[in-house]
This record gives structure tokens, C-alpha cells and sequence, in this order.
């Protein structure tokens, strides 16, 4: 069998999502996914409801999501020629992945971000060059665009780089940034956004998963009314109603891009990627401006609360602009035995092992009730760290 499967994928290591609690398992609290902790709202399960006593589930839903293609660009006052909908926003990063990058091309990110990325690119046996964030914990776009420049250039290599044995240059055909970034959950200004992708010779492609919890005017923050305009034509934007709409379960996201791109990439789309019941609860949910406010406000306001207790007890929280916030632990404590004081206690945080980013954990927003549990764990490992110091 493995003689059969490209070598390129057989040599990839998978993409690990987030610990998920099997069905069965004692009740935890679950703030590793970045999943809302509120249900979808009412007028959701609703339309949902009225889908399902229409008893067509026998039927395929619509191909080509027409209604929330003209939903999601009314938003950002675009036809809907320049929107695609998808399973989830991650099935529009597969599907641009595999438009534009192969084992001639290199996609180029941020490091530390969103770890499907790199996966994306081996996928399509591409090569993956990652920028470092600066010191604050912010893009460094002149360093990507430097970078960028570097590689955009003939295949071949120099004279003088064939005599080092330096590795082939492969031209960067996508920039991926994601904003707010994940783990940090730091968002850059618009304006540096676009004069990146103004300068980009290649595709840019913000990914705005968590946008929404800057606030009910996110819109204004967001790229994607510039998306494949006559003035950014090589930017594309997608987004998600996992995380903000409360629809992780249900798979819906969109991309935003020029329409010959959105073509191009419709025909290696799955036809029916997204089920009839999908469409309906998305449609439901953008429609529904106030519950949608409803819940950003109270995620929001759980965020800054965590935010004011940890830092009481010590800890150093990076200002998140999303549904999550990434912390470290008092200096004399280590996030990976904190880490584990919860997954002890049956409250799993996201903890990542790479250096730069392991001395902190993120911790998704959860309800009242959540945060208040986590505070009180956090001030019962910090109690028990004391008295093992004290001995």
C-alpha cells in the first residue's frame, strides 16, 4: 500500500485537532477548541425544525447555496459572484491550497499560527516557509514581504547558491494571515492588511475566523469588502460561523474573492458540500443580528473577567481580540504542570509543546459558570505549588 500513496504524504505527519472528550466519558469542561459555549440560537433551532417537518432530506440541498452566497456579500457589500460558501472555513483553505500550491510553490504564514497550514501545503507537497511574530506578538509584514521577494524568483538557483548545496527556491504563490491570530489572539489593523496585500506580489489570504468578538462593528475591522476588488485583486478573505454563530457543529464558512478565482476553484468543490440542514441553520443564524450580538456580548465579557482574575493571581494574559485568551502562569510556575493540574481535574486548555509558545496555555471562553470553575482550580494548583516551594 505505501508504494501506492505519494511519498510526499506518506513522509507528512496529520494535522492534531484539539482532545475531544468521547461520548460516555465523566463530564468535563471543555475549553480547547475554541467552540462557543452557547447553544445556536433559538431562531436557529427554529428554521431548523421548520427544515425538518419539510421532510426533504430526501433531496440534494442547493449546490450552489444561492441565498447565503447574496447573505454574506450584502455584508460586505459584494456580489455574490465574489463568495463561495464551504464546509466550514477550513474546506476553503483546502480548496486554495490545492489551486495554487504544489511542489513548485511555497506558501508563506506567520509563526506561531493556525498549525492546519503547514499540513495544507505538505498535502499538496508545497514548502512551507514561516516568518517569526515580533517580539509583541505581531505580524512582521516587512519581513514578509521581504521574504516573499527573496523567493520570487526563477526556479533555478544561482551559480553561487548551487556551491552552498542551499535547497531550491521555490517562488511563494499564497501569503496566509490570520486575524485574529491564533493562539495569540492578537488582531492587526486593517490598514496593514491591506498595504500587505497591496504589496504582495502573490495571493494574500486573511483568515478571519475570529473577527466577530472585536464587537458588534466587526465588519469595519474586516478585509473583506476589499476582497478581489478592482484595487485587491489578489486578496482573498474567509470566515466562519463555527466559532461566533455557534455552529461548529453544522460545518458553514465562506470565502471571499476576485469571481474568476471563486470559478475556478467551484470546479474541484464537492458539489453538494453543504447539507440542506447546514444551509438552513447558517441562513438562520445571519440573519438573526441580535441573538448573534447577544452572545459576542457575553463571550466578550467572560473574556475580560478571566483577563482581571488571572491577572490578580500573577498570570501574563497577551490582549485577545478573540474568543480565547493565551496566558502564562506566574514566572516561577510552567504552564505544562498547569496544564496538567487541569486535564487532573477534567479541564482541558490547549497547551502547545513548541518552544516560544510553551510557556503559555489558551484557554477558550467558556459560561459564567466554566470560568468560575477554571479560576477556582487555577487558585487551588497555585495554593499547592506554595506549600510544595514552603516544604
Amino acid at each position: 500500500m505505501k508504494e501506492l500513496i505519494h511519498s510526499h504524504i506518506n513522509r507528512m505527519s496529520p494535522y492534531i485537532p484539539g482532545f475531544q472528550p468521547r461520548s460516555g466519558s465523566r463530564p468535563c469542561i471543555k475549553l480547547n477548541t475554541n467552540e462557543s459555549p452557547f447553544p445556536p440560537n433559538k431562531k436557529v433551532i427554529l428554521s431548523l425544525k421548520k427544515a425538518l417537518k419539510k421532510n426533504k432530506l430526501n433531496l440534494y440541498p442547493d449546490p450552489s447555496c444561492v441565498q447565503l452566497r447574496k447573505l454574506v456579500g450584502k455584508k460586505f457589500g459584494l456580489p455574490s459572484e465574489n463568495v463561495m460558501i464551504t464546509n466550514g472555513s477550513d474546506e476553503a483553505l483546502s480548496l486554495l491550497f490545492r489551486s495554487v500550491l504544489s511542489s513548485k510553490s511555497s506558501l508563506i504564514i506567520q509563526e506561531p499560527t493556525y498549525s492546519l497550514y503547514p499540513v495544507l501545503a505538505r498535502i499538496n507537497d508545497a514548502s512551507c516557509i514561516s516568518v517569526p511574530l515580533q517580539d509583541d506578538w505581531k505580524v512582521n509584514f516587512s519581513r514578509l514581504i521581504q521574504t516573499i521577494n527573496t523567493n520570487s524568483i526563477p526556479h533555478e538557483n544561482s551559480k553561487a547558491e548551487q556551491k552552498q548545496k542551499k535547497p531550491k527556491k521555490t517562488p511563494i504563490h499564497l501569503a496566509v494571515i490570520a486575524n485574529p491570530n491564533s493562539p495569540t489572539g492578537i488582531a492587526e489593523p486593517l490598514k496593514q492588511l491591506l498595504n500587505f496585500a497591496k504589496e504582495n506580489p502573490s495571493l494574500t489570504l486573511v483568515d478571519e475566523a475570529y473577527l466577530p468578538f472585536m464587537g458588534s462593528r466587526w465588519t469595519d475591522f474586516s478585509a473583506g469588502k476589499y476582497a478581489g476588488t478592482k484595487d485587491f485583486p489578489r486578496l482573498t478573505v474567509c470566515g466562519s460561523f463555527s466559532k461566533a454563530y455557534s455552529l461548529a457543529g453544522q460545518r458553514v464558512g465562506w470565502l471571499l474573492a476576485q469571481p474568476e478565482l471563486i470559478c475556478n476553484l467551484d470546479k474541484i468543490r464537492d458539489s453538494y458540500n453543504l447539507s440542506r440542514l447546514a444551509q438552513e441553520a447558517a441562513l438562520a443564524a445571519w440573519k438573526d443580528e441580535k441573538g448573534f450580538l447577544h452572545t459576542i456580548h457575553r463571550i466578550c465579557r467572560n473574556r475580560r473577567k478571566l483577563n482581571l482574575e488571572l491577572d490578580k493571581l500573577g498570570f501574563h494574559t497577551l490582549p485577545s481580540s478573540a474568543n480565547f485568551i493565551f496566558t502564562r502562569p506566574p514566572l516561577e510556575l510552567t504552564a505544562k504542570d498547569y496544564n496538567s493540574f487541569l486535564i487532573s481535574k477534567d479541564i482541558f486548555v490547549r497547551y502547545f509543546e513548541q518552544k516560544k509558545v510553551n510557556d503559555y496555555v489558551r484557554i477558550t471562553i467558556g459560561t459564567k459558570k466554566d470560568m468560575k470553575r477554571l479560576l477556582n482550580t487555577t487558585k487551588e494548583w497555585i495554593n499547592l505549588c506554595k506549600k510544595k516551594v514552603q516544604k
